[in-house]
């Protein structure tokens, strides 16, 4: 990226910068006469990861508003959030868990 917006643009070759950043920073060497900076393979399955982040943070808000806006170090409130939420990991259904704690 660097090399690219430091260098004229009309003297850098996409491809061939393409090519050796595969060369040399990937699993795999790169295949001639293709265009894999043309694939959009990045964005499958984006949304649904930038929705689930912005999902999360909408959460954690409201858990901090309900239970530590008011006092941050509250002990009790920690225990809560530790033995109601964060001590099941993967073990519950997440709802259920927020349910308990808001």
């Amino acid at each position: 990226d660097q090399y690219l917006h430091s260098n004229d643009p009309n003297s850098v070759s996409i491809r061939q910068l393409s090519y050796d950043v595969d060369n040399k920073y990937g699993p795999l060497p790169a295949v001639p006469g293709t265009a894999p900076y043309l694939r959009f393979s990045h964005f499958i399955g984006y949304a649904a990861r930038y929705y689930s982040y912005q999902m999360s943070r909408a959460l954690s808000s409201l858990v901090w508003q309900r239970c530590f806006n008011d006092d941050p170090f509250n002990c009790q409130q920690g225990s809560r959030l530790r033995y109601s939420l964060l001590a099941h990991g993967g073990t519950k259904e997440p709802w259920s868990l927020i349910k308990n704690i808001l």
